[in-house]
C-alpha cells in the first residue's frame, strides 16, 4: 500500500502528522499504547490467589469433613491434593506474569513525534495512529508503524523473526497478499531496535494490536487456557 493512501485511511499527513484536537478523541477509541495489565509481578498475590478458586473450596470442605470423621489419612491427602494443585498453578501464572512484565520493560518510556508539523517528545503510551514518529540510531521503536523515510536504517528484529541480522528499511511498496515478517522491510515494530541510519514512520498499530502485542496476547490466553494436573484429572473423570 502506498503512503498517500495509508495515510488517509488513518487520517494522517505524512509531513506534519496529526493535530493536537486529534489526540484526545482517538485516545477514547484506540487507548494507550501498552500491554494489557497492571505490569509488577507480586508473588505473594498470585499464590493468595491460587487458594481462592472453586476446586480450592471444594477440596477444604471434603478435607474439612474427613478431619471431622477423624478420618487423618484421608483429609491429609486431600490437603496435599490442594497444595499441589495451588503451587502448580502458581508457578504457571508467575512465569507468565515475568514474561509480560519482560515484554513492558522493552518499551522505550519516550518517542520522538511530528504532531501539527512540530517535532516534540512525549510518553511512548501516549502514541496513536497516524502519529509520525522519528528514529534514530539507538532508539526502541514505540509502535508498529509504516516507513515513511528511511536513511540508511537497520532494525534489529530477532525479538520478532529470530533473525540475528538487522533489516534494512525502505519506504517502497512491498508487494504481495501474504508476506512473512521479516521480509516486511517497509514497515517497523514496537520494541525493535534502530542499529543504523535514521528515518521517519507513521503509526499503524498500538498497544496489544502490535506484533510484540500479539505474542503477549497469545501469552495470556495460554495461561488462562492452562490447566493444573488436577483439573486436568477432573476432566477426565467427568467423561
Amino acid at each position: 500500500m502506498d503512503l498517500e493512501t495509508v495515510a488517509k485511511l488513518l487520517k494522517s499527513d505524512i509531513e506534519d502528522g496529526v493535530s493536537e484536537s486529534q489526540v484526545e478523541e482517538r485516545r477514547q477509541q484506540y487507548g494507550y499504547n501498552e500491554m494489557e495489565g497492571e505490569g509488577g509481578v507480586s508473588p505473594i498475590k498470585l499464590l493468595i490467589k491460587q487458594f481462592f478458586n472453586v476446586m480450592i473450596l471444594i477440596l477444604a470442605i471434603a478435607m474439612a469433613v474427613s478431619f471431622a470423621f477423624k478420618d487423618w489419612i484421608e483429609g491429609g491427602v486431600i490437603a496435599a491434593i490442594a497444595i499441589i494443585n495451588a503451587v502448580v498453578g502458581f508457578l504457571q501464572e508467575y512465569k507468565a506474569e515475568k514474561t509480560m512484565d519482560s515484554l513492558r520493560q522493552m518499551a522505550s518510556p519516550t518517542s520522538r513525534v511530528i504532531r501539527d508539523g512540530q517535532g516534540k517528545t512525549i510518553p511512548t503510551r501516549e502514541l496513536i495512529p497516524g502519529d509520525i514518529i522519528v528514529l534514530n540510531s539507538g532508539d526502541v521503536v514505540g509502535a508498529d508503524a509504516r516507513v515513511v523515510e528511511a536513511f540508511n536504517m537497520d532494525i534489529d528484529e530477532a525479538l520478532l523473526t529470530g533473525e540475528s541480522v538487522p533489516v534494512n528499511k525502505v519506504n517502497d511498496i512491498i508487494e504481495g497478499a501474504e508476506i512473512s515478517l521479516g521480509d516486511r522491510i517497509n514497515m517497523t515494530y514496537s520494541s525493535t531496535i534502530i542499529t543504523k541510519g535514521r528515518g521517519k514512520s507513521i503509526v499503524t498499530a498500538i498497544g496489544m494490536q502490535t506484533e510484540i502485542g500479539k505474542i503477549a496476547k497469545r501469552l495470556l490466553d495460554s495461561n488462562d487456557n492452562s490447566k493444573t494436573p488436577l483439573q486436568k484429572s477432573l476432566d477426565r473423570m467427568a467423561l
